[in-house]
């Protein structure tokens, strides 16, 4: 990517979420939040076993904190956490809720570190926003030999339900430039930049619209309907549908 488009596009990023009040409290709750809750309670036991393993004791950088909603999960496992986001609004709000966690305004394409000093690089939403080849050659740059690069979640181009909501229910927190990925174009990409798959673990097909559709008809009892759909989408997830997961979950081990 020539220079002045990177320049760009970051700018147009930082101008965005400079605006909001926070990621999580804008109008991305076009669905419906108690829904959206449940739904992510399929998430719950995965992310505590991963955490334990490759969090627990570590001194972790997170890449594209926002306002720091993360670190109260992390807090409860990490040894160390500092958090860096290209937004000055976003740090400010970090810095308040979170006073005993160092919080820096920076570039996740040019991390003010000196290398190898971090066990983990904690991404939950960010690397879809990056230009992902120069955002993994700094990642790699600063985890120690054999470090891990957690992917907490990351969008799916190809799945349906994203598609209609992005199209006909647009949010504030999506900006121009972000491009979610093809799975298996991301897991390549990952294993050529020198990143060895420990976990993947791809959620969610079909499952999401029942909160897209409990908001705007919230009078019917979703709740049934979610259920079974979850049902479903744990069996295409077993198959080559897989391709179409809403998101992405890895574990990646840096080169030794």
């Amino acid at each position: 990517m020539r220079k002045g488009n990177s320049q760009a596009r970051k700018l147009r990023e930082k101008e965005v979420y400079d605006r909001l009040k926070g990621r999580g409290e804008t109008d991305y709750y076009a669905w419906d939040r108690n829904l959206m809750s449940e739904l992510y309670g399929e998430r719950v036991g995965f992310q505590k076993k991963a955490l334990s393993r490759y969090v627990r004791g570590k001194r972790v950088l997170i890449l594209g904190c926002g306002r720091g909603g993360v670190v109260k999960t992390l807090k409860s496992y990490a040894q160390e956490i500092i958090g860096i986001d290209i937004s000055k609004r976003m740090i400010g709000l970090a810095r308040e809720s979170y006073p005993d966690v160092r919080f820096i305004i920076a570039d996740a394409e040019d991390l003010p570190f000196p290398d190898k000093v971090f066990d983990v690089v904690y991404c939950s939403a960010i690397l879809h926003h990056l230009d992902i080849q120069a955002a993994l050659k700094e990642i790699r740059r600063v985890l120690i030999p054999g470090g891990y690069l957690y992917i907490a979640a990351e969008p799916g181009l190809l799945n349906p339900v994203a598609w209609i909501r992005r199209t006909f229910f647009p949010s504030n927190i999506h900006t121009p430039d972000e491009k979610p990925f093809i799975p298996s174009v991301f897991r390549k990409t990952l294993y050529r930049e020198g990143f060895k798959e420990l976990v993947y673990y791809p959620s969610f097909i079909i499952s999401p619209i029942i909160p897209v559709l409990g908001k705007r008809f919230p009078k019917i009892q979703w709740r049934p309907l979610l259920h079974f759909m979850c049902s479903l989408d744990r069996l295409f997830l077993k198959t080559q549908l897989r391709e179409f997961s809403w998101l992405i979950t890895g574990i990646y081990r840096s080169p030794p």
